[in-house]
């Protein structure tokens, strides 16, 4: 995650600015992720708290 501040308030709270994080997601049961067009997985979608890399 690009700002981890700006979701792991309690955890920049504790430990200070120097917390990174990455986001886990899954696909859909198709086979698609949440950045794809036709994603269909969890209701009320998955948000992407950043950018996708591989």
């Amino acid at each position: 995650m690009a700002e981890p501040s700006a979701h792991l308030k309690i955890a920049t709270a504790l430990y200070g600015s120097a917390v990174s994080a990455v986001q886990l997601v899954h696909a859909d049961k198709r086979g698609h992720w949440p950045w794809e067009p036709g994603y269909r997985g969890v209701p009320g979608g998955q948000p992407v708290l950043g950018v996708a890399t591989s």
